[in-house]
C-alpha cells in the first residue's frame, strides 16, 4: 500500500468512527430520556412515590423525540465547534497543550538535534518538513497532529529532548511520522473533535448545578419542587457525562491501541534499529515522571501521544496505549525486563547528522548522490515510504546543501528571497521583468536578499531544490497573512513572467 492509498484508507476509516460515535449517541439519548422521565415523575409524585412504574407512566413519544433532538443538537454542535476550532491543523493542538514552536535557526544543541532528525525523516519520506513544538513538560512524550501532511506538526516534551539519545529520538520521531504517513494523525484530530460533543452533556450538568447556587428557592411548595427537579436533572446529567467519558475512553481505546503497535513496528522498519524506540520506552518505564503530561488539556488528545500521557481511572480502564512491557517485548523479545533510569543526555551526544563530518554520511558529491539509492526515490509510489537507504540519501542531500542557503530557510525574510531566487529566469529580458516586479511589490530587504541569492541558486544542483523547499516550509508557515498574500502573488507573477509553466 502506498502513501496515497494509506491516506484514502484513513479517510474511509472515518466510517468506523461514525458507527462507534452513533452507538454512543444512541446510548446517551436513551439515558437522558430515562433521566427526564424520572425527573417528571419526581415532580408529579415526590421522591417516595417515584419508581420505575411511575416514571414509565410519564412516557410520551413527543417528549422522547424532543429530548432526542436536543441531545443530538447538543452533541453535534459541540463536535462541530471543536472540529472548527481544530481546523487550523496541528498548530492548534500543540498550542492548546502549551507548546512553543522551535525556531529553525535555534543554536541550542539539543534543539538542533531534534530539528535535524525531523528534517531527515521528512526529506526521506518526500513530505514537507513539519514545524516542531516544544512542550515544557518533564515527562518523556511526543505526538504528531494535523489534518494533512502539509499542516502537520511534531510535538515533543522537554523531558524527551533532555533524556533521549539521538538514536532514541529518531525512533520516537519515526513512530510519529508513521502516524502521519498512515493517516492516523488525521483520525486522531477528528476523534478529538467528535468526542468533545459526547462530553458536553456532563458539562451542561455542571453549569446547571452552578446556576442553581444563585437561584433563590421559592417559599412555595411548587417553587421548591422545581428547584429540586432541576437539581436532580443537573445531577443526572453529570452522571450521564461520566457515561459519555466512558464511551469516549472506549472509542479511543478501540481506535488507537492497534495503531500504536503498527507505528512501533514502522519505526523499527524506518530506522533499521530496535534499540532506538525500545530504549525510549525503557527510559519512560524507569523515569519518575514517566510519560505523563501536566497540561490541563492533555486528556482531550490522550490517544495521540507516543506513550500514555494521562493518568486517571478511565484511562486505566480504557488505556489508549498498550502496556510498556508489551510494546518493548514486541520490539525486543530478548529484553530482560529491566527499565532504564534516564540520565541527562550530554551536549557532546547531539551529533549533527546531515553534516559532512558525520561518519554515517558519505561525501555528497554528484556521483555519491546518484549512486545512493539510485532509483529508490523516483516516482510517486515512493512518497511516504521510509527506509534506511532513503534516510542515508536524505542525509546526503542535507549535507550537500550549501550552508548559506540552508541558513536562509530558517527565517521569514531569507526564505521568501530563496524561493523567489529559484524562479528567476536565465533569460536576461525575462529577468528584467521579474526584477521590476519585485522592486515595486516586495519588501526592500527581501528584494536585496533575492539579488544576493540568485547567483548561488543558479549554480545549485537541481536535485537539491525540492529538499530546500521542504526545509523552507516551517519558516513559510510563520508568515503573517499580509506577508503570505504578497508572497503568493509575487511568486505566481514571477512564475508566469515567461508565459510558460513547465
Amino acid at each position: 500500500m502506498n502513501f496515497f492509498e494509506a491516506q484514502d484508507r484513513a479517510r474511509r476509516s472515518t466510517l468506523g468512527l461514525v458507527l462507534l460515535f452513533g452507538i454512543a449517541v444512541i446510548g446517551l439519548i436513551l439515558l437522558t430520556n430515562l433521566l427526564v422521565l424520572y425527573v417528571f415523575a419526581y415532580q408529579q409524585a415526590g421522591p417516595l412515590a417515584t419508581d420505575y412504574g411511575a416514571a414509565l407512566a410519564q412516557f410520551r413519544w413527543d417528549t422522547f423525540i424532543l429530548v432526542a433532538l436536543a441531545v443530538i443538537v447538543l452533541i453535534a454542535g459541540g463536535s462541530m465547534f471543536k472540529i472548527l476550532q481544530l481546523a487550523g491543523g496541528g498548530r492548534v493542538v500543540a498550542e492548546s497543550l502549551g507548546g512553543r514552536v522551535l525556531a529553525q535557526n535555534s543554536q541550542d544543541a539539543m534543539h538542533r538535534k531534534v530539528l535535524n532528525v525531523v528534517e531527515e525523516m521528512a526529506i526521506a519520506s518526500g513530505l514537507p518538513v513539519p514545524s516542531v513544538y516544544l512542550l515544557d513538560e518533564p515527562g518523556i512524550n511526543a505526538f504528531a497532529a494535523g489534518w494533512t501532511p502539509g499542516d502537520a506538526v511534531i510535538g515533543i516534551t522537554q523531558g524527551a529532548v533532555q533524556y533521549l539519545s539521538r538514536e532514541e529520538l529518531q525512533g520516537v520521531i519515526a513512530h510519529e511520522f508513521s502516524h502521519i504517513l498512515n493517516g492516523d494523525m488525521r483520525l486522531n484530530v477528528r476523534l478529538t473533535g467528535v468526542l468533545h460533543g459526547i462530553l458536553l452533556l456532563g458539562l451542561t450538568g455542571y453549569y446547571l448545578m452552578r446556576s442553581l447556587r444563585h437561584m433563590r428557592s421559592s417559599r412555595g411548595k411548587d417553587g421548591a419542587s422545581v428547584v429540586a427537579a432541576l437539581f436532580a436533572l443537573a445531577l443526572g446529567l453529570i452522571v450521564i457525562g461520566y457515561v459519555g467519558t466512558f464511551f469516549g475512553g472506549w472509542i479511543k481505546a478501540l481506535v488507537s491501541r492497534q495503531r500504536e503497535y503498527l507505528a512501533d513496528s514502522s519505526a523499527v522498519q524506518f530506522t533499521r534499529s530496535r534499540e532506538g524506540i525500545a530504549g525510549a520506552l525503557k527510559k519512560i518505564g524507569g523515569f519518575h515522571a514517566g510519560s505523563r503530561l501536566q497540561s490541563p488539556g492533555a486528556g482531550e488528545f490522550s490517544h495521540g501521544y507516543f506513550a500514555q500521557g494521562v493518568s486517571s481511572f478511565m484511562e486505566s480502564l480504557f488505556a489508549t496505549h498498550p502496556p510498556l512491557k508489551t510494546r518493548i517485548l514486541r520490539i525486543d523479545p530478548r529484553w530482560n525486563g529491566n527499565f532504564i533510569a534516564p540520565q541527562l543526555a550530554p551536549a557532546a551526544n547531539t551529533e549533527h547528522a546531515g553534516t559532512p563530518n558525520d561518519p554515517r554520511v558519505r561525501p555528497a558529491t554528484a556521483v555519491g548522490i546518484a549512486a545512493a539509492v539510485a532509483d529508490t526515490l523516483h516516482g510517486l509510489e515512493h512518497i511516504g515510504k521510509i527506509s534506511d537507504a532513503q534516510l542515508g540519501y536524505a542525509r546526503e542531500l542535507l549535507a550537500a546543501i550549501p550552508a548559506a542557503l540552508k541558513a536562509e530557510t530558517q527565517d521569514t525574510y531569507g526564505v521568501r528571497a530563496l524561493v523567489y531566487a529559484m524562479v528567476i529566469h536565465t533569460d536576461p529580458e525575462i529577468q528584467k521583468q521579474q526584477w521590476a516586479l519585485l522592486l515595486g511589490q516586495d519588501d526592500p530587504g527581501v528584494y536585496r536578499k533575492t539579488e544576493l541569492l540568485t547567483p548561488i541558486v543558479a549554480t545549485l544542483d537541481r536535485r537539491l531544490r525540492l529538499p530546500l523547499i521542504d526545509l523552507s516550509m516551517p519558516a513559510l508557515r510563520e508568515l503573517t497573512r499580509p506577508q503570505y498574500a504578497l508572497f503568493k502573488n509575487n511568486l505566481l507573477a514571477l512564475m508566469r513572467a515567461d508565459n510558460k509553466i513547465s
